[in-house]
C-alpha cells in the first residue's frame, strides 16, 4: 500500500525541487567543462525535469491521468539524457587516459 496525505505530497514536491536544482547544477558544470554533446544532453535533461515537475503539479491540481503519464515520460527522457551524459563522460575519460 502506498501512503498518501499532505506529508508525503510535501516530501515528493521537495524531492522534485531538489532534482530541478541538481539538473541546473549539472547543466552549469557541463557547460563549462564538457563537450557540446554532453552539454546538449544535460540541457535536454534539465528541461525534461522541469517539464515533469510542471506536469506533476498539474496532476495534483486537476487530477487528470494524462498529466501523470506525461510526467512519467519526461522523467524517462531525463533519465535517458543523464545516462547518455554519463556514457559520454566515461568515453571521454577512457580516451584521455589512453
Amino acid at each position: 500500500m502506498v501512503p498518501d496525505g499532505p506529508a508525503w505530497a510535501t516530501a515528493h514536491a521537495a524531492f522534485g525541487l531538489a532534482l530541478v536544482v541538481a539538473a541546473f547544477a549539472a547543466t552549469a558544470l557541463t557547460w563549462r567543462q564538457a563537450s557540446r554533446a554532453a552539454t546538449g544532453t544535460s540541457v535536454l535533461g534539465a528541461l525534461a525535469t522541469v517539464g515533469a515537475g510542471f506536469n506533476g503539479m498539474s496532476f495534483l491540481n486537476y487530477g487528470h491521468a494524462f498529466s501523470s503519464m506525461i510526467m512519467a515520460g519526461l522523467w524517462a527522457l531525463a533519465l535517458g539524457c543523464y545516462i547518455t551524459g554519463i556514457y559520454l563522460a566515461a568515453r571521454r575519460l577512457v580516451r584521455g587516459s589512453a
